[in-house]
């Protein structure tokens, strides 16, 4: 932004400034991986997009949960959303990465009460999820975050990335390996004998 131009308190707080430049860091940004108890839905993304478009909406505090069958429709103008107020008074702490790769995430929760770990990443097929090395089941949420229902108690998260495609292509390369293998093997049989 031109010097001249203000972006302060509090949402913006300068970093670098030049003569004719300034660099501010944005102090209201989310942490990457946040235990949130509220939650919204399971709705489609049209209601669930006008529910964050809401000035009260807040990601921390209020998770709004996708419906599994979403057909990418319009839905019936509806003034009721279902929100679980159960556990929203309580402060959850911020969970810690202990593991970050671009495949393999490993995060620690704590909680005193039932909880969903959102991380604030593009949800997308081929994540998978475990909780305490059991497999668990990842909700996308917020319309395109990953998500996972955790009980109450301290947690070990692990998001690894597998993708379908991946794995069909390991399979096809193994099977070619095989075939190869067992060509040339034939063949040098054939020659020595």
């Amino acid at each position: 932004t031109p010097s001249n131009v203000k972006l302060g308190p509090p949402a913006f707080e300068p970093v670098l400034q030049g003569k004719r430049w300034s660099v501010f860091r944005y102090t209201r940004a989310l942490p990457r991986y946040l235990m949130v108890s509220r939650t919204a839905g399971p709705m489609n993304d049209f209601a669930a997009a006008k529910l964050m478009q809401s000035p009260d909406f807040n990601p921390a505090e209020l998770l709004v949960l996708a419906k599994e069958d979403d057909d990418g429709e319009e839905p019936v103008e509806t003034t009721e959303v279902e929100v679980n107020f159960a556990a929203s008074d309580t402060k959850l702490p911020t969970p810690v990465v202990l593991k970050q790769e671009p495949t393999l995430v490993e995060v620690l929760t704590d909680s005193t009460v039932p909880a969903y770990l959102l991380a604030l990443e593009t949800w997308f097929p081929g994540w998978i999820a475990t909780v305490d090395s059991e497999e668990a089941e990842i909700v996308r949420a917020n319309i395109g975050c990953r998500t996972v229902k955790l009980p109450p108690g301290q947690h070990i998260v692990r998001f690894t990335y597998r993708p379908a495609p991946f794995a069909w292509g390991l399979l096809i390369s193994m099977a070619t390996l095989i075939v190869l293998f067992v060509t040339g093997l034939t063949l040098l049989v054939k020659r020595m004998s």
